[in-house]
């Protein structure tokens, strides 16, 4: 079971709209808990498509492991689509072992689901969200 911070992912997507807002979760090492977002910019900028540059990422994985944490997940939003992977969400995923959420704003309150992908398969897992303290 994974643990996630979620009115601040929730504020950070909803600010991003109406393009698609993404960014990555750090927690402990040995975990599957998230207690740090790391807002990162969509650099393509797009209601239907994420981009993280391999250069923003790196600086944010340094940092994580600078913190002492590990990377526990990688999420973003689906402005106008359900909470399931895009055919592109699962070829374009570079961290399979990871915990992959998505926030679809089609309802409200939002949906939040998350998944692991591995070998273009996709498990759902179950999440239990948090506030932050």
């Amino acid at each position: 079971m994974h643990e996630v911070v979620y009115e601040e992912m929730i504020a950070y997507c909803r600010q991003g709209l109406p393009n698609e807002a993404c960014g990555l979760i750090s927690g402990p090492a040995g975990t599957d808990t998230g207690h740090t977002l790391w807002k990162l910019p969509n650099e393509a900028k797009q209601k239907n498509r994420f981009l993280l540059s391999e250069d923003t990422v790196a600086e944010a994985l340094e940092e994580i492991r600078r913190k002492g944490d590990q990377l526990t997940g990688i999420f973003h939003s689906h402005p106008t689509k359900v909470a399931y992977p895009s055919a592109m969400d699962i070829a374009c995923n570079p961290y399979p072992g990871v915990a992959y959420i998505i926030i679809s704003f089609t309802d409200s309150p939002p949906d939040v689901r998350c998944f692991t992908m591995k070998d273009n398969k996709l498990q759902q897992l179950d999440i239990v969200l948090f506030r932050n303290k």
